[in-house]
């Protein structure tokens, strides 16, 4: 007998979503629904956008309710209404996380599905901002068993915000956010966080959650590229109206690659990526190329010396670091780009903190001092024992049913 599993998501899954989130969520969305020891339903919400691809959400699941953000006007002036609390109110106990139109639909449906019979034996609630809602659920279904995913920890993200601005507003906020995550993720059942450090991370607090175990983010594999590091193309991958990318772009190119041209004029930067923010187009010359989105990205990691990934801000596992160490390609990284990825500095990728690091490691790969082919194909291969998408959710299988 199929067991009924509700899955709730603040973002639309289908195929082609292009954040690594997204592909996530998608992935283990179409394993549940193939699973004859589930029956699923997902509730999820999009803009108008992306609701359009609803007939591919449709094609992985075959029971969606989905939300649409309308641009109709008085359906605008609707949800500003909603939203004027989480969004102004600075002590708002889930630091703004939750939006007042988004508690409201939901807390509606469920309980439309709850008088008309409905009752799930497990509910998945995707990203934070869902499981901040696990109160209201648990009141509408106790029964169920509460499964928190948890793509990235939060407030790890508004930690590093606070850092970099150390206001007043961002550290209440930081406060907000810890507690609250950390008060609503003890409340679940079984949380699964998406990489191995977040796992340590929350073990090692003193955080009563009782069953706690990580899983595998979806990757796509570029296992089949043949890389030519004698290139002097360096790559950065990414979606690229995410702030945290452009940002980091911004500061590769002010803070080494224009260092990096004196030294010889030949080296080309190329920045891959769907909708690049305006900030970063300024910088666009005959050395530094935007492409916008790619139907392929395999040529530009086998034509390629090297990936850098400077980021600034951001939390979790960086999914595009992954792609990269697939394809054999050697990534250039620090903290916050290697955070979650059990690889080490020299063996499997190059650690770089400053720009100093950045411009010599490059400088090494490219006189051979570093050998670019010997360390990307070592990650690649430490890649494929780290991260299995067919054991993490047969694992993620077995925990769900002993529930």
């Amino acid at each position: 007998m199929s067991n009924k599993l509700l899955i709730i998501s603040p973002y639309i899954p289908y195929d082609k979503v292009p954040h690594a989130g997204g592909k996530t969520h998608n992935y283990y969305l179409k394993r549940f629904s193939s699973d004859e020891k589930f029956d699923v339903k997902l509730i999820t919400f999009a803009d108008e956008e992306e609701a359009k691809n609803i007939d591919e959400t449709r094609k992985n699941c075959n029971d969606v309710h989905l939300f649409v953000y309308s641009n109709n006007r008085l359906e605008k002036i609707k949800r500003i209404i909603l939203n004027l609390n989480y969004k102004f109110n600075l002590f708002d106990k889930n630091a703004g996380m939750c939006s007042g139109y988004l508690k409201c639909s939901l807390k509606k449906k469920l309980e439309k599905l709850k008088k008309d019979g409905y009752e799930p034996r497990y509910i998945i609630l995707e990203w934070t901002t869902t499981v901040l809602m696990v109160d209201h659920i648990k009141a509408i279904f106790p029964k169920a068993k509460i499964i928190a995913s948890e793509h990235d920890v939060a407030y790890l993200g508004f930690e590093r915000i606070m850092k970099v601005n150390n206001t007043f507003r961002n550290r209440v906020r930081y406060k907000k956010i810890f507690n609250s995550e950390l008060k609503s993720l003890s409340k679940c059942d079984l949380v699964v966080t998406h990489n191995f450090k977040d796992y340590n991370l929350l073990k090692n607090l003193n955080v009563d959650i009782s069953n706690l175990d990580y899983i595998c983010p979806y990757y796509d594999d570029y296992s089949i590229c043949n890389i030519n590091s004698n290139n002097k193309n360096i790559l950065f991958f990414g979606a690229m109206d995410r702030k945290e990318n452009y940002e980091s772009c911004i500061w590769f190119i002010k803070n080494v690659f224009t260092k990096l041209e004196m030294l010889d004029n030949d080296f080309k930067f190329y920045i891959v990526g769907n909708k690049p923010n305006g900030k970063l187009l300024q910088y666009c010359n005959d050395n530094i190329i935007v492409t916008g989105f790619v139907d392929k990205v395999e040529p530009y990691f086998e034509q390629s010396l090297c990936m850098v990934s400077p980021l600034l801000l951001g939390a979790g596992i960086k999914v595009k670091v992954l792609e990269s160490m697939s394809a054999g390609l050697v990534v250039l990284t620090n903290n916050i780009g290697i955070e979650g990825i059990p690889a080490k500095s020299d063996e499997h990728y190059i650690h770089c903190e400053n720009p100093e690091d950045y411009l010599n490691e490059i400088i090494n790969l490219k006189t051979g001092k570093k050998d670019a082919f010997l360390i990307g194909a070592k990650g690649k291969e430490e890649l494929k024992k780290n991260f299995s998408l067919e054991s993490s959710y047969n694992k993620l299988r077995e925990r769900i049913l002993n529930l």
